[in-house]
């Protein structure tokens, strides 16, 4: 009987396990190591919440191309760094405290480059 020897990497001639052979389709198969439990109620909660975020655009009427600004971007890293028990701007501070602060910020950044 004849022996046939292979190099690391190369494909025995005549084999019957080929790459096109239909029986063997888990030859390339590759395995991901098992899901923790930790990693599953991540996932649901990640899901949960990116559902919430869309709505929150549906629901408001908010072009979704604000998902792509550096401002909304910025948002939610700065949510979580505040921690457990944020609690957002109120209606009236938004519209008074924080507006008044970005028009002066702006007319600051307007009046420099005006200068320039």
């Amino acid at each position: 009987m004849k022996e046939e020897t292979t190099e690391a990497g190369e494909k025995r001639k005549n084999s019957k396990a080929s790459s096109n052979n239909p029986t063997n389709i888990f030859k390339n198969t590759v395995f991901s190591t098992q899901t923790t439990i930790k990693n599953m109620f991540k996932k649901g909660m990640r899901e949960e919440v990116c559902q919430t975020i869309a709505r929150f655009f549906y629901n408001n009427v908010i072009p979704f191309n604000v998902a792509k600004s550096e401002e909304f971007i910025t948002m939610l890293d700065l949510v979580p760094r505040h921690g457990l028990g944020f609690k957002p701007s109120s209606y009236h501070d938004i519209i008074v405290k924080y507006l008044k602060e970005e028009v002066r910020t702006t007319s600051l950044a307007l009046q420099a480059h005006r200068d320039e």
